[in-house]
């Protein structure tokens, strides 16, 4: 942890179970507390790897495509 935050490795290895028992105990206590920052980086994360897992993600709307060298 990082001031008071967890970082983003940690909770990326608490998502795969790859955390010490110690760290794991630490990422789960902080994350009890409710800090926003960090409940909302764990959901970010989340469906992040959730989208991934879920395949190719659609083409973005041409709207908000850049044309290549701008």
């Amino acid at each position: 942890m990082l001031d008071n935050h967890i970082r983003l490795r940690h909770l990326a290895d608490r998502r795969d179970e790859r955390l010490s028992p110690l760290r794991a105990a630490e990422v789960e206590n902080h994350l009890a507390t409710g800090c926003a920052a960090c409940t909302e980086a764990a959901s970010r994360l989340d469906g992040a790897l959730l989208a991934i897992a879920e395949g190719a993600l659609p083409e973005p709307p041409r709207a908000v495509v850049r044309p290549p060298g701008r």
